[in-house]
């Protein structure tokens, strides 16, 4: 109820303050028309007509924002309470991205190349033994996207069975307690980038 009573409120407001710029515009006619008992050039009140119109329209997009935000949060609620992982972080990156980020396809396989040789170099690998299995994984043919993230799913579970990590809670716990509260400063630095094809994060792009 206070989120429905705080986006009223911004509406009537918006409502309340064109009718007193309104009102003030009708009186000021009426003040001049009465002082020099002329009808006023139309093109007086362009700049007035303007403001009214310039701060209606920020108002109705700072509100259609707020909403948005709203629903996304309210999005996120619904989906803690039972859902797939996947609908969960698709809220997050539609709350933290403009879509034209969240759709990217090549931004998304930069950031799980990266994650995915974090977590390689976590678990032991070297530099040199990597670039091993560069070479020899680009030397094949290319595979099919949904057949290699099936074999992604697998070998990353059988990883985590094999350092004793319950692979579920390690997704709850990223996206819980590191993505949704840090999601302003995780924006900041794709937003950093100064070339935005690049594969390197933040401001090392």
């Amino acid at each position: 109820m206070k989120i429905n009573r705080e986006s009223l409120n911004d509406v009537f407001g918006t409502l309340a303050a064109s009718l007193i710029v309104g009102v003030i515009v009708w009186f000021v006619h009426g003040f001049l028309y009465w002082a020099f008992d002329a009808e006023i050039d139309w093109r007086f009140y362009l700049p007035i007509v303007g403001g009214m119109c310039g701060c209606v329209l920020t108002r109705i997009y700072t509100l259609n924002e707020r909403l948005r935000k709203v629903n996304i949060i309210l999005d996120k609620s619904l989906l803690e309470l039972k859902s797939k992982f996947q609908d969960r972080v698709m809220v997050w990156l539609v709350y933290t991205f403009p879509m034209s980020v969240v759709n990217d396809k090549r931004e998304r396989g930069f950031r799980f190349c990266e994650e995915s040789l974090e977590l390689s170099q976590a678990a032991g690998l070297t530099e040199k033994e990597v670039l091993k299995l560069v070479a020899y994984v680009f030397s094949r043919p290319i595979g099919k996207v949904g057949e290699e993230i099936g074999g992604v799913g697998t070998t990353l579970s059988s990883l985590c069975s094999t350092f004793g990590l319950d692979m579920e809670d390690c997704f709850n716990e990223e996206l819980d307690y590191k993505c949704w509260p840090n999601a302003a400063a995780i924006k900041a630095k794709h937003d950093s980038k100064t070339n935005k094809s690049s594969p390197l994060p933040g401001e090392a792009g």
